[in-house]
């Protein structure tokens, strides 16, 4: 049976878009910088 998202590693936005408390800033950060580079295709 396959897992849902083991071929998505990475990070990537839940429905809620709620970020973790325990989450680096430098990796949310790059997370923010990522969406806004590639949000438009």
């Amino acid at each position: 049976m396959k897992r849902p998202g083991r071929d998505c590693p990475g990070y990537f936005f839940a429905v809620g878009n709620n970020i973790p408390a325990n989450c680096p800033l430098e990796n949310v950060v790059a997370c923010l910088d990522a969406y806004r580079e590639f949000r438009k295709r």
